[in-house]
């Protein structure tokens, strides 16, 4: 097990209403053949988000010891997250699953996109808070 959470020092800097995203995954190419890959050749475990170093410090054994136990990876978004335009791309996510289901009742909302409602719009680069690495 390699532990970087030492160099994590280096470049975040936590400022209020801003976040970073961490995300365990199990990579197909770490798989030891016990669990069933997607297409994309990974396995999302659990997110966390992570606005403080108190945050930081109170989450970082849970998830050592959540990729310990699965054989997952944890991985950083290294650009700074802005939770106000997080939030509102949320909310036009969430008014597009809102359209669709009004204006097309016939094709129902996929649960799959539901699910993946949070994740989705964290990870995209609007988010961003303008420092990215």
């Amino acid at each position: 097990m390699i532990n970087n959470f030492e160099q994590l020092k280096t470049f975040i800097e936590f400022y209020p209403n801003t976040y970073y995203k961490f995300v365990a995954l199990i990579r197909k190419k770490d798989n030891t053949g016990i669990l069933n890959t997607n297409e994309r050749g990974e396995i999302f475990v659990r997110q966390w988000f992570i606005d403080s170093q108190e945050s930081l410090e109170k989450y970082k054994p849970d998830m050592i010891a959540l990729c310990n136990a699965t054989g997952a990876r944890l991985y950083v978004t290294t650009d700074r997250k802005s939770v106000k335009k997080t939030i509102f791309k949320m909310f036009e996510q969430l008014l597009d699953i809102v359209k669709q289901y009004t204006f097309n009742a016939q094709n129902p909302v996929s649960i799959r996109k539901l699910s993946k409602f949070s994740s989705s719009a964290s990870q995209l680069a609007e988010c961003s808070d303008g420092q990215k690495y």
